[in-house]
């Protein structure tokens, strides 16, 4: 939703509006799209692969939100400290 709003929002022509948001919309899925693809033509090579990435993202969960919950953090921060400088 959020993106439909930036890129209404952003003042492009018409075409230029319909071709962003094809492109926000064939782009968007694709790290399933592709993982699906991966799985479907690997067999079991591919299988286990993507359980052992599983695992590893299980594993290091709080690690991996720490850090993105921190970027956000940082990004919110720096943008209010931009607007209160504006």
């Amino acid at each position: 939703i959020s993106a439909g709003g930036v890129i209404g929002g952003a003042g492009l022509s018409t075409t230029e509006t319909v071709v962003a948001a094809a492109l926000f919309a064939i782009f968007t899925p694709a790290p399933y799209i592709a993982a699906v693809v991966y799985l479907v033509v690997g067999g079991a090579a591919a299988t286990t692969r993507l359980e052992q990435g599983k695992a590893w993202l299980v594993a290091h969960n709080r690690a991996i939100m720490g850090w993105v919950f921190f970027a956000l953090g940082l990004y919110l921060l720096l943008q209010g400290l931009q607007g209160l400088a504006a």
